[in-house]
């Protein structure tokens, strides 16, 4: 660990070093140099100090492979030592056995050899002699004090008889007295006799004071059962007498030597050794023991070798790579210098290409607006003089046709703009409820063509202003909402907008659902609706036309809003399109509340109708407090209507398509009630005959429009209202265009500029027309005008060349500066920036509508 992070301690500090000569490139580069050949020692110094770093590491996992060792060695010893006291215990206790045994049978211990012999079997003890102490004086007077009573010898024992002569020696008879003398019932003897080192215990009988058992074994058999090994030993010294035995395995064979005196030299240091010098402590023999274990020798794959090894591979491979990084730096240096070129010659052709692709897609969207400016203008102006009304069908039809084709070029720019990453957000303050209902408004006249019905349901929780960008998710509800009607032939197609949660404070996530009963997406598919081009492959599919752009560029819009759209559907049921959206709430107002009444009086609504999807759209209008909602569950609405109290303020709103009411019947009952109708224009225009019965075009039915029906209106609402009253009223005079209004319009395509003279027919301007850009800038010079209308692109001289020689004149000559209208069909970014760059220049885009054109030069003048 400690080599793993002192060498990445080393590599950092290189990296930082390298680091900072590139970023300080031009400070550095003479001492650099310099300091060149110093660098060289960091692989050798890497090497010395992972050497020492290896060496350590070997140590310490020597060591601990040595503790580790010299613990398990010792519980060995602990082991041995319990195991010899156990035996010896239990050896004594058989002991304690033959004297329990023996006591009832006074002193004829040989008439019970057999039964003895037996026992003694279960000892660790291969002898049992019986003595008995002299009492007579003659007996006394002998040289031993004991006379031998009987003595058993193990049948599987080889050990020699004492003789009279050990009875007789001092130790025996020390032994003796020491026992009679003592507490203790028995003593311990460690000796050596006819070579053969013993051990025996002297017992003094509980019942006869004159009575001895000795009990005798080799020293080693005690040993026997021991898992000492080869090369093993251990050091047995009777403490009262100071004289040692050492048990020594040599060839799986153990040999006894004898010592000569204590404490033991200990002098080989290739042995663990352990003493117990206290005894054996459930016997209670006092006896030391010396346990000298040899050490084992580290096989190869020990953890100090391989620990060992693995540093000092570690260090070689780190100390290699500080090489072949200081090596080969120089080399990646020039690389990078050659690269860098190279990169920075890729990028300018990069950007080449781009700006290529971008002046493409404008000259594609140029071309392909400049015809349908033509195109859309001139069935305007048909519908405009439109007589006969059996052309308003081929009318529509064209205009359609065309309509269709500019969203396709509006997606096409939207992709190109997705994929370069150049989609523009533009965030400001929107009034929710007045968006969407604009949006389900452009949508209508394909859901009545259809035959469609279409339902909306805005939640009454929905905030008043949100900050957003609306163009923007203007252009997503209705991709939704026009593919929506697209696919679908029979059913309906609905806009449900609820809020789900207020994220933190000052914002909120709306979920915006859009569903239709249409031909569905097969389930396969669902995965792949958002990719570009992508169509599902049916007939039906193909027949609606488009180029599979819309979901795509929603996809992209939406995940530029750092929102989330999912679909949902299947195969002949319909789809179920939803979009979650993080909003930042301007006004938490809700947009119920901002309906307002000139009174407080409480106001009865009774709604009648079938249509479970219409009631769902009326449910925002329980949550306004001036309004009590009543939705009967019974189908006798006739019935209802004469129950229901007669207030003047008692609202009656019939769902003509659901109701089944006779209208007729229906009016006889209103009295102070005012009965509002809803339904299709062509329903409501039957059904109508009443003059105290008010319509309201269900395609779509928005429930905001219902409440001004009731006499309440909106903050917002009364804002429009009195914006549009206020661009109705007439221009102060002297602000107002003069009759006499000079023009000058430039434009390259002649079907465009004999559109401009239609639009200015009935006009009394005095206007002159170019057809391109050298050519206004010569009419300019002979007389200036009032207002300019120019195109971007034109042949020797585009528009904006035109705008700058007329501004520098401007400025050279002290001129007031003229309004100018650009017109572009391209919509690219650099062609919005440029036009802002000039004062007083107003940019427009293709097809060019006459009222749009109007108003514009009626604020500009």
């Amino acid at each position: 660990m400690i080599l793993f992070f002192s060498q990445n301690a080393l590599l950092i500090i290189f990296l930082m070093f390298e680091t900072l000569k590139n970023k300080y490139w031009g400070t550095v580069i003479k001492w650099f140099h310099q300091a060149r050949r110093l660098v060289l020692w960091i692989p050798i110094f890497s090497l010395l100090s992972g050497s020492v770093i290896s060496a350590s590491v070997y140590a310490y996992l020597k060591q601990r492979e040595n503790e580790v060792q010299k613990v398990n060695s010792y519980q060995r010893a602990k082991e041995t030592i319990n195991q010899i006291d156990l035996s010896l215990s239990n050896s004594l206790l058989r002991i304690q056995t033959y004297e329990d045994f023996l006591i009832p049978r006074g002193s004829h211990y040989q008439n019970e050899y057999k039964s003895i012999s037996q026992s003694l079997e279960h000892t660790l003890f291969h002898r049992l002699s019986i003595y008995q102490e002299m009492t007579s004086a003659s007996d006394k007077a002998k040289k031993s004090p004991l006379k031998l009573v009987t003595r058993i010898t193990r049948s599987s024992s080889h050990l020699p008889a004492l003789t009279e002569e050990f009875v007789q020696s001092p130790m025996f008879s020390n032994a003796v007295k020491n026992l009679k003398s003592s507490l203790s019932m028995h003593k311990t003897l460690l000796y050596e006799y006819e070579n053969i080192p013993r051990i025996s215990v002297i017992m003094r009988s509980k019942e006869h004071k004159d009575i001895f058992f000795l009990f005798t074994a080799p020293l080693i058999a005690i040993f026997e059962k021991t898992d000492l090994s080869a090369g093993e030993s251990v050091v047995v010294q009777d403490l009262n007498r100071n004289l040692a035995w050492e048990i020594k395995v040599s060839n799986s064979e153990k040999n006894i030597l004898k010592l000569t005196a204590m404490p033991y030299d200990v002098t080989d240091t290739s042995l663990f050794h352990f003493v117990f010098d206290d005894g054996l402590p459930q016997s209670g023999i006092q006896l030391s023991f010396q346990f000298n274990y040899v050490k084992q020798a580290p096989s190869f794959i020990s953890s100090a070798n391989i620990g060992g090894l693995l540093s000092a591979f570690i260090t070689l491979i780190i100390s290699y790579l500080f090489y072949v990084l200081i090596t080969l730096n120089q080399t990646a240096q020039r690389m990078i210098i050659n690269k860098t070129l190279d990169l920075e010659k890729t990028a300018h052709d990069l950007q080449e290409a781009l700006n290529g692709k971008t002046r493409f897609l404008g000259k594609i969207s140029h071309e392909i607006r400049t015809p349908l400016n033509l195109i859309l203008g001139m069935i305007d102006l048909c519908e405009e003089n439109d007589t006969d009304k059996k052309l308003s069908h081929y009318l529509r039809s064209m205009k359609s046709s065309g309509e269709h084709l500019l969203s396709m070029i509006d997606d096409l720019l939207d992709l190109a703009k997705a994929e370069s990453n150049d989609l523009n957000f533009h965030g400001r303050k929107t009034y929710l409820i007045q968006l969407l209902s604009d949006v389900t408004k452009l949508c209508a006249t394909e859901c009545e063509t259809k035959g469609l019905k279409f339902y909306t349901y805005f939640s009454a929780d929905l905030p008043n202003i949100v900050i957003c960008d609306p163009n923007r998710l203007r252009q997503v509800l209705l991709n939704l909402l026009r593919n929506a009607t697209k696919y679908t032939h029979t059913g309906h197609v609905s806009l449900n907008v609820t809020p789900l949660r207020s994220t933190h404070q000052g914002r909120v996530q709306l979920r915006f659902e859009i569903q239709d009963t249409g031909v569905g997406i097969p389930r396969d598919k669902l995965n792949k609706v958002f990719d570009a081009f992508f169509q599902v492959e049916s007939s039906s599919s193909f027949s609606e036309g488009g180029v599979g752009l819309g979901l795509s560029i929603v996809k992209d819009i939406i995940k530029k809003m750092n929102g989330h759209i999912e679909v949902q559907s299947s195969l002949q049921t319909g789809s179920v399109f939803r979009v979650d959206l993080d909003l930042e709430v301007f006004d938490r107002t809700s947009w119920i509340e901002t309906f307002k009444a000139e009174t407080s009086d409480l106001k009865n609504i009774l709604i009648l109708s079938q249509d479970p999807l219409f009631l769902k759209s009326i449910e925002p209008l329980k949550q306004h407090p001036l309004l009590k909602v009543h939705i009967p569950t019974t189908k006798n609405f006739m019935h209802l209507m004469k129950q229901f109290k007669s207030t003047p303020n008692s609202f009656v709103v019939v769902d003509v398509e659901s109701a089944n009411l006779d209208i007729d019947e229906l009016a006889k009952q209103v009295k102070n009630r005012i009965v509002i109708l809803v339904g299709k224009y062509t329903a409501l225009n039957s059904s109508v005959s009443h003059s105290v019965i008010a319509a309201m075009n269900n395609t779509p039915f928005l429930a905001n429009e219902l409440l001004v029906h009731f006499g309440l209106s909106s903050r917002s609402r009364a804002r429009k209202l009195v914006k549009t009253a206020a661009a109705l009223v007439p221009p102060k005079p002297g602000m107002q265009p003069q009759e006499k209004l000079k023009l000058i319009v430039a434009d390259d395509d002649l079907g465009n500029v004999e559109l401009y003279k239609a639009y200015f027919s009935k006009t009394t301007w005095d206007i002159s027309y170019a057809t391109n850009g050298l050519e206004a800038w010569e009419l300019y010079q002979q007389g200036i005008p009032d207002l300019m209308v120019l195109d971007v692109r034109m042949p020797f001289m585009d528009g904006f060349a035109v705008i700058e020689k007329i501004r520098q004149h401007e400025r050279n000559e002290g001129l007031s500066t003229i309004p100018i209208i650009v017109v572009t069909a391209d919509l690219l970014d650099y062609t919005t920036e440029k036009a802002k760059q000039f004062e007083r220049v107003t940019l427009l885009s293709k097809p060019l509508k006459k009222v749009l054109l109007f108003d514009q030069i009626q604020t500009m003048i």
